[in-house]
C-alpha cells in the first residue's frame, strides 16, 4: 500500500485506507466542489487500485450535471452550467490522473 499512499501524497489528496475501506478525497479548482471516493476493496493494493480505476471510468460528467442544474446558484453550486460544467469536467480528469497514475504505481513504473 506503501506505493499507493505515495502517489496519492504525490497528488496531493486526502486519504485514509484502513483495512477494506478507502476514503480518498480532493476538491475542485474551477469552483470547490468536494470529491470523495469511498472504496470498499479486498484489502490488496491490487483491488484498490481497480476498484478506484472502476470508479473513475464510471463518472459521468453529463450525470453529475444534471444531478446539481436545478440547484444552480444554492448551496454551493456554481451559479452558471458552464462553471457546473466544467468542474464537474475537472473532477473527471483528476479521477482520470489519479487513476493514471495508481495504475503506474502498481506496475512498478516510475510515476
Amino acid at each position: 500500500m506503501q506505493r499507493i499512499e505515495n502517489v496519492l501524497d504525490e497528488l496531493n489528496v486526502k486519504y485514509d485506507l484502513s483495512g477494506n475501506y478507502g476514503l480518498v478525497e480532493f476538491w475542485t479548482d474551477t469552483a470547490g466542489q468536494d470529491i470523495p471516493v469511498e472504496i470498499d476493496f479486498d484489502g490488496t493494493p491490487e483491488d484498490f487500485v481497480n476498484q478506484f480505476v472502476e470508479y473513475a471510468d464510471n463518472y459521468d460528467v453529463d450525470d453529475e450535471v444534471e444531478l446539481y442544474v436545478n440547484m444552480r446558484g444554492q448551496k454551493g453550486v456554481p451559479a452558471t452550467i458552464r462553471e457546473l460544467l466544467d468542474d464537474c469536467q475537472e473532477a473527471k480528469d483528476t479521477l482520470t490522473e489519479i487513476a493514471n497514475r495508481l495504475n503506474q504505481a502498481l506496475k512498478g513504473e516510475r510515476v
